[in-house]
């Protein structure tokens, strides 16, 4: 994930000098910021390991010497701050920071960097350098073991990847479809079926703007077909796909529930039923749009019967889901 954010360009990074940069500083500063991200991949990798080999086995043998030698050798001119107070060192490291950030290293990079390099001089101070580098990598490994340990955190990945499943089997697809045939009759049909389509992957994915990606894909394109106007069209998209955030499984439900310490379960099922109200208002608001301005959206007509029920089996899968969870 890093390294894909990495070359997407997807990583925060400060524009003060960037924009001034050209040639090899620019060349300099994009090199640091891979140079950070292997060295804190590689020290969280190895302390996230220590803390899951210790869950699982109490006896898990402790690390040699060897083992931090990755990114022992990146470190190893930190020994000549060695006596340095602890105050002082503060303020270099602060000043290291604004410098990285000043010269375009991605932020998260740079902090990490930081913080990990100060937790290595603090302990290198007091254990020595083999020893004091091994008790930093293992306390920074302590915070994403504990993350990924926790239950309610853990939740948030696996509703992810259930609605990424559900988008590569094509059950949007066919939620949409069914949804286009049971009320496309309607005035602004193919905004209604797209508010419950949205509603129903909601209830897969748990994430807002997911939702709002994949039907702006599927059903945008099925709308411009038949005339919808555009600025309509894609407001009916980003409408439905907020319906995420209340229909669980939502992920800023559950980072809701830790923040406020409550029943991440609880909080859930109590978005439910507001999730279903908000669609159905949603979708009386579509149709009262479109009846009153007939050129928003013109209904869809000439399903008959048989193809409405052939549509269903289609999206059967997304209520199975749906019941799991």
């Amino acid at each position: 994930g890093l390294s894909y954010c990495q070359r997407e360009g997807g990583h925060i990074r400060m524009d003060l000098l960037v924009g001034a940069l050209r040639g090899r500083i620019l060349w300099f500063s994009e090199l640091l910021s891979v140079i950070f991200m292997w060295l804190m991949t590689t020290a969280l990798i190895y302390g996230t390991w220590f803390h899951f080999n210790r869950s699982f086995d109490s006896s898990a043998p402790k690390w040699s010497r060897d083992s931090s030698i990755a990114i022992a050798l990146p470190l190893w001119p930190a020994t000549l701050l060695d006596g340095v107070d602890i105050f002082t060192l503060s303020l270099w490291l602060s000043g290291a920071l604004l410098v990285l950030v000043m010269i375009g290293v991605r932020v998260a990079f740079a902090t990490a960097f930081i913080g990990f390099l100060g937790l290595c001089l603090f302990f290198m101070q007091k254990q020595g350098f083999d020893r004091g580098l091994v008790t930093a990598m293992k306390l920074a490994g302590q915070v994403p073991h504990s993350k990924s340990t926790t239950y309610a955190l853990s939740l948030i990945p696996t509703f992810i990847l259930i609605g990424y499943l559900a988008y590569y089997a094509g059950l949007t697809a066919y939620l949409f479809e069914a949804a286009k045939r049971w009320v496309g009759w309607l005035p602004g049909g193919l905004g209604v079926a797209t508010v419950f389509a949205t509603a129903g992957f909601a209830a897969v994915s748990g994430a807002s703007v997911a939702t709002s990606a994949v039907f702006a894909r599927i059903a945008i394109p099925e709308m411009l077909k038949v005339n919808y106007d555009k600025r309509f069209a894609a407001g009916v998209v980003a409408a439905g796909g907020t319906l995420a955030s209340l229909i669980p499984p939502s992920a800023i439900l559950v980072i809701y529930a830790i923040i406020v310490e409550q029943s991440v379960g609880k909080l859930l099922l109590a978005g439910f039923l507001p999730g279903l109200v908000s669609a159905l208002i949603y979708g009386a608001l579509v149709v009262g749009m479109a009846k009153t301005r007939p050129n928003l959206g013109p209904p869809v007509r000439g399903f008959t019967w048989s193809q409405r029920f052939a549509a269903l089996p289609g999206a059967m899968p997304i209520f199975v889901v749906v019941f799991i969870i």
